[in-house]
C-alpha cells in the first residue's frame, strides 16, 4: 500500500463523464439484480427513513444529531439509484430516478436553497452540531449524477443555484466549523460530515472550470483545520496528521472521507505542508488496514486490525472513494489497487450475493453473524467500565451504544440507515473511474479492470473501447477496438502490484512500461485487439495475530462454512428480511485448515472450474485446495474463516 509515492506517479488523470464506462458481464448483472431483487430498487418501500423526505419537510431543529439522518439516507440512495440505474440500463430504474430527481428540484426556494431546514434556521446554527452541508451536500450530488448521466441540464442549473447560494453563506466572514467547546466529542457527527460539501464543489469544478468551486473546497478543509484543540472526528485536521505520534481515533467513516477533502487541497494548492499531510495520512492508515483492504472501526478507529475486529460498509465506500481520488490526482497505481482490493474483497464479502442484504459490520473472520453482538467499542464499553457505560445510556448518542450491526439487513433501520444506501453507491462509483483520461497527452488510462464499454472522446472524436474478461476470476484481459477515429492515441495499462509478470499483444503499437503501467501507441483502427495477460503466484499475509491470509491475483481467499439463514425481522416487500447467520455444523468452524512452510505455495493448490458465468459470487468458480479443505474467494461467503495458522518449516538439528 503506498505511502511515500504521491509524486511518483504518472499523473495527474483526469475523471471522465458518469456514464462514459457501462458495466458488462457479472458487473451489470449484479446491479440489475440489486436493482430488480435487492433492496436498491426498492429501499424507500422498505424503510421510513428513506421514504422521509427532509428536503420537502423540512426541519427547523439543528442541534439534535438525529433529526438530519434520513436526509443522508435519501440522498445517498437516490445517488446510488441514479448512477447504478443509468449505468446497468435498466429502464424502470431510470424512470423513478427521473421522478425523484423532479421531485427533489421542486424543493428549490426562489433563492436557490435545496436543503433541509427552514427559513428561519438555514445557515444560522448555533456553534456545534448541524446538518446543513452534509444534508444539501447528499442531495446535490444526487442532481450532478442525473446531469452527467441523463444529460438533463436542468439538474445542474439547480445544483449550480444551490450550491453558490451556499458558498455565498460561508467563507471568512462567517466561518462553518464553529464548535460549543461542551460538545467537542459527542454532537459533531453531522457537522464534521459537512467537509464532505468538498465533494460537490469539486465536481463542479470539474464540470465548469469555475475556480470559485475550486477556491471554496480549499477555504472548507483549512476552516475545519482551524478549528483549536480537539473535537469529534478530528483525525484529518493538519496539525494532527503531522503529530507521528497521534494515531486514528475518530469515526472511522469520517476519517476515509475526509481524506479526499484532504487530497483536495493539497493537489489544487501545491502546498508542501499539506502534501506531506496526505503523505502522514497513508502511514497512519495502513495501521488499522486488515488484509481484504477494509479499515477497521465500529464505530470508532481503535486496536489493531485482527480479523475478528468489525469494519463498516459506509467507510468501505467512503475509503475506496477517496482511493480513486489519490489515483486519479497523483497517478499512482498502488491506490488502484487497493481501491480494488476493497470492492472484488472486503466489499463482495459484506453482501449476500442476491443484493437483499448486508452486514453493517463486517470481519475477516466470521463464524456467526448476529443481532445480538455488541458492537467492539460496546463490548469494551460495558466491560472495563460500567461508569461510563452508564452515562452512554443517557446520551443523545446511545444508539452507538447497542448491537445490531454484524447481522444482515436490507436497512439496518434499528441502528441507522447509513451503509445500505452507501452500498448502492458502491459499484456504480467504482465503475465510473475503471478508466480515466491523462491531462499530459491523448491517453486514455485503464487503472481499474473489469468487464465494461468504455465511450468518450480523444481529439474531439469518439472511441469506444470494449474490456473483455471475467476479472477478477481470470488474469486475462481482451480489450476490443470498437469505433477509433481518433488517431493516434495511448493507451495505458495498470500493472497490479500482484502481477509477477505480464504479456501483452497489441499489432502495431508501440509498447513500453512506464513506472507500474504499461503505454500502449499506435494509430488506433476499429477492431484492433489487445490482449493482456498477468502472471501471479500465491501470497500469505501475515495477520496480528500471527495467522496468514491466503491471496492469489486480486482475490483473497477463505475457508466456507456452510451456514443457515434465520429470519428475525420481516418487511413490507414479503422478499426481505433481516436475518441471524448461524454455522450449520460449529465443528466445522473450527476445523482448521493449516498451511505448510514446507511445501510448496504452503499446501495451497488453485483450481479454475467450470466457465465463468454472470453470477460468479454465488458458486465460485476458482478455489484454492488444502488438503482436504477447500478455499474459496471472499467475496463468495457468508461466514468464513480467512486467516490460517501456518506450521513453520523445522530445521534440521
Amino acid at each position: 500500500m503506498p505511502t511515500d509515492q504521491m509524486n511518483n506517479g504518472i499523473g495527474p488523470f483526469r475523471p471522465l463523464r458518469f456514464g462514459a464506462v457501462q458495466p458488462a458481464g457479472w458487473m451489470r448483472t449484479q446491479m440489475l439484480r440489486d436493482l430488480t431483487d435487492g433492496f436498491a430498487g426498492h429501499l424507500h418501500q422498505l424503510t421510513d427513513h428513506a421514504a422521509n423526505d427532509l428536503f420537502r419537510n423540512r426541519i427547523g431543529a439543528s442541534t439534535d444529531e438525529i433529526q438530519w439522518w434520513d436526509s443522508e439516507t435519501r440522498g445517498n440512495w437516490l445517488i446510488g439509484l441514479t448512477a447504478m440505474a443509468y449505468l446497468a440500463r435498466h429502464p424502470a430504474g431510470m424512470q423513478l430516478a427521473d421522478q425523484l430527481i423532479a421531485e427533489l428540484k421542486a424543493t428549490q426556494d426562489e433563492d436557490g436553497y435545496i436543503g433541509i431546514y427552514r427559513q428561519e434556521t438555514r445557515y444560522r446554527h448555533p456553534p456545534g452540531e448541524n446538518g446543513e452541508l452534509w444534508g444539501q451536500s447528499r442531495a446535490l450530488l444526487a442532481l450532478l449524477a442525473h446531469y452527467e448521466l441523463a444529460g438533463d441540464a436542468s439538474s445542474l442549473t439547480a445544483a449550480e443555484r444551490a450550491a453558490q447560494l451556499t458558498m455565498a453563506q460561508y467563507g471568512p466572514h462567517h466561518r462553518y466549523f464553529v464548535i460549543d467547546p461542551q460538545q467537542g466529542y459527542l454532537y459533531l457527527t453531522g457537522m464534521t460530515h459537512g467537509l464532505m460539501f468538498v465533494d460537490v464543489t469539486e465536481w463542479l469544478y470539474t464540470i465548469t472550470g469555475n475556480d470559485a468551486y475550486r477556491d471554496f473546497g480549499v477555504w472548507l478543509y483549512h476552516d475545519y483545520c482551524s478549528v483549536p484543540g480537539h473535537f469529534k472526528n478530528d483525525d484529518l485536521k493538519l496539525e494532527h496528521l503531522h503529530n507521528r505520534g497521534l494515531g486514528l481515533r475518530g469515526h472511522a467513516a469520517h476519517a476515509a472521507e475526509h481524506l479526499r477533502a484532504l487530497l483536495w487541497s493539497a493537489f489544487v494548492t501545491g502546498d508542501e505542508y499539506t502534501a506531506q499531510g496526505v503523505a502522514h495520512t497513508f502511514r497512519k492508515l495502513i495501521r488499522y488496514i486488515v488484509p481484504s483492504g477494509a479499515l477497521i472501526g465500529d464505530e470508532d478507529i481503535q486496536g489493531l486490525p485482527l480479523p475478528d475486529v468489525g469494519y463498516e460498509y459506509c467507510t468501505m465506500f467512503e475509503l475506496m472513494n477517496s482511493l480513486l481520488s489519490a489515483a486519479e490526482k497523483f497517478g499512482v497505481a498502488g491506490y488502484s489497487d487497493w481501491a480494488e482490493n476493497i470492492a472484488l474483497n472486503a466489499g463482495q464479502g459484506a453482501r449476500l450475493a442476491n443484493g437483499t442484504a448486508i452486514c453493517y459490520m463486517s470481519k475477516e473472520n466470521r463464524f456467526r453473524a448476529l443481532a445480538e453482538d455488541l458492537d467492539t467499542y460496546s463490548a469494551d464499553l460495558y466491560q472495563f467500565s460500567p461508569t461510563l457505560a452508564a452515562l452512554w445510556q443517557d446520551s443523545p448518542e446511545r444508539h452507538w451504544q447497542h448491537a445490531g450491526r454484524f447481522k444482515y439487513s436490507p436497512t439496518h433501520e434499528d441502528v441507522a440507515v447509513c451503509c445500505n444506501p452507501n452500498a448502492v453507491r458502491f459499484m456504480p462509483h467504482y465503475v465510473s473511474r475503471m478508466w480515466l483520461r491523462s491531462t499530459t497527452e491523448d491517453a486514455l488510462v485503464a487503472h481499474l479492470y473489469g468487464p465494461c464499454v468504455l465511450t468518450t472522446q480523444v481529439g474531439g472524436r469518439t472511441v469506444v473501447i470494449e474490456e473483455q474478461t471475467d476479472y477478477p476470476f481470470t488474469e486475462e484481459i481482451r480489450f476490443v477496438i470498437r469505433q477509433a477515429d481518433a488517431g493516434a492515441f495511448a493507451l495505458l495499462l495498470r500493472l497490479p502490484s500482484w502481477a509477477t509478470d505480464y504479456q501483452v499483444t497489441a499489432a502495431g503499437a508501440e509498447i513500453r512500461q512506464a513506472g507500474s503501467y504499461l503505454r500502449l501507441s499506435k494509430h488506433w483502427r476499429t477492431g484492433d485487439e489487445i490482449t493482456l495477460v498477468f502472471a501471479t503466484q500465491f501470497e500469505f499475509v501475515c495477520n496480528p495475530n500471527g495467522e496468514y491470509t491466503v491471496r492469489r491475483g486480486p482475490l483473497q481467499y477463505a475457508m466456507p462454512i456452510e451456514h443457515t439463514l434465520c429470519a428475525i425481522k420481516g418487511y413490507p416487500l414479503p422478499a426481505f428480511h433481516d436475518f441471524d447467520v448461524l454455522p450449520q455444523d460449529l465443528r466445522q468452524a473450527y476445523a482448521v485448515p493449516i498451511l505448510d512452510a514446507a511445501q510448496t505455495d504452503s499446501g495451497c493448490t488453485f483450481r479454475r472450474h467450470a466457465t465463468i458465468g454472470d453470477t460468479p459470487w454465488d458458486a465460485p468458480p476458482v478455489t484454492v485446495a488444502l488438503g482436504e479443505h477447500t478455499l474459496v474467494p471472499l467475496g463468495c461467503t457468508v461466514l468464513r474463516r480467512s486467516t490460517l495458522p501456518r506450521q513453520a518449516v523445522v530445521m534440521p538439528a
